[in-house]
Parts: C-alpha cells; structure tokens; sequence
C-alpha cells in the first residue's frame, strides 16, 4: 500500500512531487540505485560524448533492468526501483538552444500562453558562458537534452516499466528541477514515448501517459518502507550541498553552494580536464594536473572565481564562512610552514627579522626542524579535529540522517528485524551497522570515480546498488551488489572491513 504524506507540489497536478512516500506492506523486491549524474551524453552531430559527461554505462544498465525483469519473474514478484538521487544532472548541461532551438524555444513560451515579444532575449549574456538557469521551462529543455544523449537509458526504462515494475525516483543535489511540474510532466512524456505498448496490447497516447504516471513516481525527500527501510538521498547533511529557504526565488531554484560551484567554476575545468570533478579526495586533484594544465586551470580560476564568489557570498555568507573555517588549518599551516620555518632557513635577512620578534623559542625551533615540524602537524590535526567537534564542517553528517530516520521509521514488530538508512551521494558504497539494531547502507554511484583511498577492490566503475528482499517471516534483509557487465550479471561488491 502506497500512503504519500503532506504535501504535493498542486492538488490538481497529474504528476505529483510526494514529499515522502510510505510503502507499507510492501512485498516487492525493492532495488536502490543512485547517483549516475547524466548529462548531455553522445552528441550525434560530434559523432563525440560532451566533455562533462560522467555516465557511460547506457549498455550496462540496459543489461542491468533486463536482470531485473527476469529476477521479477524468478521470484514470482515484480520489482520497485528506487534511483536515490542525482539520476539526472541538469548543472553539467552548458549547451544553449541553437537558432533553429531557439526559434523553437521561442514558440513553445509562447504557445503557453506566454506574452514574448521578438525583439525580447530569451536568454542572458551569462548563460551563453555558464548554461541556461533553472527556471522551469529552461529546465524541461535541458531533460530533453539529457534524454536525446541517453535513449538506450529511457527505452530500457520504459521496458521495464511496461513489464509490471515501478521506477521511484528521488530528488538530489543535482536533479532539483524535479520540482517544476512541467519538468516531471516532460519525463513521463518522454517513457511514455517509448512504451507502444502496454501488457501486450497498443494504447494510444492518453493511456500510455495513465499507465507511465500510475508506475513513475517522483518523491522530494524520501521513501520509507514497511516504517523499517528509509531512503533518502543524503544531500541535505552536508552544508555544502544542503538546499535552505525557500525552493525558488526569482523564479529559479535555489542551488545549494555545491551547485552554484559545479556550474559556475567545475564545468569549465571538466571541459579542460574531464572528471576532475570526480577525483577523491579533493586534495589529489593538484597532483594529476600536469604544468600546461596547472596553468590553464589559473587561467579558468581568475576567469571564473570572481564570478563564483560574487554569487556565493551574495547567497551563502554563512556557507562561506564555514567552508573558509575549515580550509583554516591549511591556511595557517601553510602559513606558518613558509614564514616560520623555510624562509628563515633559507633568507639570512628574514631569519633576522623572524629572531627579532620570536626571540631565543624562534632559534631554537628554527635549529630543531624535525621538532618544528611535528609541533606544525600536530597544531594542523587539532584545529581540524576542533573544527570538527563544535560541527563546523562540511563532511558527511551521518548522525542527523540516523536522528532523522528514527522520527520517520518505527520500532520492528519483528524481533529479529533490523532497521535500515539507505543514502546516496558520497559517491561510496559503505555498509557498516550505526548502533544496535541500525544499518547504515550507502548505495555508491554508477559513474566513474577516481581514488587511491577508498576501501574496496579498486575498478573503473563500481556500479553499485542495494537489494532488499523480505523472507517469509516478513524480515527485510538487503544485499550490496554491483553490476558486473562483463559476465552480465551481478555479484558481491567486496568491501574491506
């Protein structure tokens, strides 16, 4: 039984944003996927991929929802498919419609019933540079964009529905403009055109587009299932990435920092050196930049940053302030590093002036390097472990989610049966237990990640996801799995405790 709480977007939209989606007395297998982000895709008329692209996988996940359709049919059950976020990402399109698009563009505003006058710019200067904003029907434009670079994706999708199973999808940091109805209508339209045929039988259109909005559900903050699985994407525990006020202003969507940073600063680097965006951690992005692209990326930070900046600190002051206290300890130890400890070995004039002021502890530390050194590295790993106790940081805060999921869930009637938090984002997939009776699952991403420290078997792509399955006591119990493209089926992701 389906139970949608609080609000929709319109009481009378055929297509609704649920605000959270209560699966109770679910018996489907239940599959999480998260975090594919794809962008423009294949671009025919390049015969070439768009630079910011991040998913390759369109074969793959092909394959993947056949596997699913026959485990359906194996287990004697149809399968629900929840994509935990950031499925789409509408701020890594930087294209602009072109004349004929735009001649296009300009009828469809005005069949809309919109007052648009020739002589009126559909766009601004600034989209030209960074990509079209986030108001509603830019946004439509910019999933059909995403759609023609991914049909393998849509028809696979629209297969799988068509075959007794159910796609939820769920809003992350960088598919926001799955609020705007126009935006949710669009995607049904688009599965829709894909599905000739409903259990066998043709439909005409109306019935498709029945069919397709009864099966594809759009979900703004998270799934719970049976009050003992909770899904949600995880985006709004990081500051950084964290959506606060109102959901539009101006007539466009309120973007986290993150998304400001991707769109006005990250997607000019990646169309210089692609999937910069996805080395982790941050700190190993300097090192693979070789010195003609050190340059060019200063050449793209003084072009871009004072733009960023400007927007950042317009809408995010106290983001920025906390984004700036925790890359503090760099700073300072950066600082402190060159001016009191390489300079004066290296600038008898400055060693002067340094003794000056420091006295009889600047020589003696001055003389005592590797003492120096220690006492810079362990000043550096207190600030940040300060930074970290009072909460002033940007990292992952898995405590809210769990706070979070205890208020939405219920106590098992089961006496064996676990709790389960199921969060995307981080772009790792993790599984470890969060306190007696808690799962924390974390469904990893279908695109390209690039670590020297992450904790399981190294591969190009993970291609991970969750598999929930209830036995026949009615206890929920999941697997983390990955997709293997080269037998075409799946198998254990190994994790390394």
């Amino acid at each position: 039984m389906i139970t949608q709480t609080s609000k929709r977007n319109s009481g009378t939209d055929p297509d609704p944003l649920i605000e959270d989606l209560l699966l109770d007395g679910e018996n489907r297998l239940i599959v999480v996927v998260s975090d594919f982000h794809m962008g423009e895709g294949f671009l025919p008329h390049k015969r070439r991929f768009s630079r910011t692209e991040n998913f390759f996988n369109d074969e793959a996940f092909e394959a993947f929802l056949e596997h699913l359709q026959f485990l359906a049919v194996e287990r004697d059950r149809p399968v629900t498919l929840i994509i935990n976020g950031d499925f789409l990402d509408f701020i890594r399109i930087r294209a602009v419609p072109g004349d004929r698009e735009h001649r296009l563009f300009r009828r469809y505003i005005r069949s809309l019933g919109q007052d648009l006058r020739d002589s009126e710019p559909l766009f601004h200067k600034q989209e030209y540079d960074f990509g079209l904003g986030s108001q509603e029907l830019k946004s439509t434009w910019k999933l059909q964009r995403i759609a023609e670079g991914h049909p393998r994706v849509f028809r696979a999708l629209a297969d799988f529905i068509v075959n007794g199973n159910q796609l939820i999808l769920v809003k992350g940091n960088h598919d926001l403009e799955f609020y705007w109805p126009r935006v949710r209508r669009e995607f049904h339209k688009i599965l829709a055109r894909h599905l000739p045929s409903v259990n066998g039988e043709y439909r005409h259109a109306v019935e498709r587009m029945k069919f397709i909005r009864k099966n594809v559900l759009f979900v703004q903050k998270a799934v719970i299932i049976d009050r003992t699985i909770y899904i949600e994407h995880g985006h709004q525990y990081m500051p950084i990435t964290r959506v606060e006020g109102p959901p539009v202003q101006n007539g466009e969507l309120t973007l986290p920092p993150g998304s400001i940073l991707n769109r006005y600063l990250i997607n000019a680097i990646e169309s210089m050196i692609p999937f910069i965006n996805n080395i982790n951690p941050l700190s190993d992005v300097f090192k693979t930049l070789g010195l003609k692209q050190k340059l060019q990326a200063l050449r793209i930070l003084i072009r871009h940053l004072p733009i960023t900046g400007k927007i950042l600190y317009r809408q995010y002051r106290r983001d920025g302030l906390v984004l700036l206290a925790e890359i503090l300890p760099h700073l300072l130890a950066g600082a402190y590093t060159l001016l009191g400890f390489v300079l004066p070995l290296l600038w008898d004039d400055y060693a002067e002036l340094f003794f000056s002021f420091t006295g009889s502890i600047g020589r003696f530390l001055v003389r005592n390097w590797f003492l120096h050194l220690s006492l810079i590295v362990a000043a550096f790993a207190t600030a940040k472990w300060l930074l970290r106790f009072i909460g002033r940081t940007h990292h992952f805060d898995i405590k809210s989610a769990l706070q979070q999921a205890k208020r939405k869930t219920a106590p098992p009637a089961h006496p064996k049966q676990d709790r389960f938090l199921v969060l995307g984002h981080i772009h790792r997939p993790e599984v470890h237990r969060l306190e007696k009776g808690w799962w924390y699952v974390n469904s990893g991403t279908w695109a390209h990640v690039i670590s020297r420290l992450h904790h399981w078997i190294p591969m190009k792509h993970t291609m991970s996801y969750v598999q929930f399955e209830k036995d026949r006591n009615g206890v929920w119990d999941f697997e983390l799995l990955q997709w293997n493209e080269n037998v075409r089926r799946p198998q254990k992701l190994i994790l390394l405790e």
